[in-house]
């Protein structure tokens, strides 16, 4: 994984955090196998600091007509909200695996993005808390 820093971190800050961010999702990846009872591969996340016009239009450029957005905030020495933003057909996908059928309600949808945005934000941001020795508190996530 690339981080695009512009300038804003060292590259020797960039490669720790890439790492925290490997493990991190390494881990939510585990928990997610457990959960699913299926095997969870997930994509080491792209990082760069942009301003938010830019982020706005990245999003928009790598989504369907239809998306699913869950949002968590945490709060501590450090702060921050992160976002999974997935397309409806992989999270109608998710949300059959969850339930073990082949179709499901639209709040069935929102529930299975609320649960893996959950598990994914939750594990990864424990992970980078604990490794960097920086207590954190999670706010429920929404969709």
């Amino acid at each position: 994984m690339a981080i695009e820093s512009n300038n804003i971190l060292t590259e020797d800050q960039a490669d720790y955090f890439e790492e925290l961010i490997n493990i991190a999702y390494g881990r939510a990846a585990g928990l997610l196998n457990d959960f699913t009872g299926e095997e969870v591969k997930l994509h080491i996340p792209k990082v760069k600091f942009q301003v938010y016009s830019d982020f706005v239009k990245d999003v928009a450029d790598n989504l369907g007509d239809e998306t699913i957005v869950s949002k968590q905030t945490f709060n501590g020495q450090i702060s921050g909200e992160t976002m999974m933003v997935i397309d409806r057909t992989p999270a109608e996908n998710m949300a059959c695996l969850m339930d073990g059928t082949d179709s499901v309600t639209d709040q069935q949808i929102l529930s299975a993005v609320y649960e893996i945005g959950n598990i994914i934000t939750t594990t990864s941001t424990k992970t980078l808390s604990d490794l960097a020795k920086v207590p954190l508190v999670f706010n429920a996530p929404n969709t």
